[in-house]
C-alpha cells in the first residue's frame, strides 16, 4: 500500500512476491500516473526495497528510509 500524506491519496496493489524486482514493477505502475505531483518516497528498511534507486531514477524524486 502507498500513501500520500499531503493530498491524501492511497494506492493499493497487490504484490505476489516480496522481492525487490516484484515491487519495482509492481510499484512503478500506479506511481508514474502522479510522477508530476511526487516529491519524495519514504519506506522502511526491508530487501523488497532493494531496488530503491531505479524507482527513484525513473521518478525523478529522492527515495528516504524511515
Amino acid at each position: 500500500m502507498l500513501t500520500e500524506c499531503k493530498f491524501i491519496y492511497i494506492l493499493s496493489t497487490y504484490v505476489k512476491r516480496r522481492t525487490a524486482s516484484a515491487l519495482r514493477q509492481t510499484a512503478m505502475n500506479p506511481l508514474q500516473l502522479l510522477k508530476w505531483l511526487i516529491n519524495a518516497i519514504t519506506s522502511y528498511n526491508g530487501k523488497q526495497f532493494g531496488k530503491h534507486e531505479a524507482i527513484a531514477r525513473v521518478l525523478k524524486t529522492r527515495f528516504n528510509f524511515a
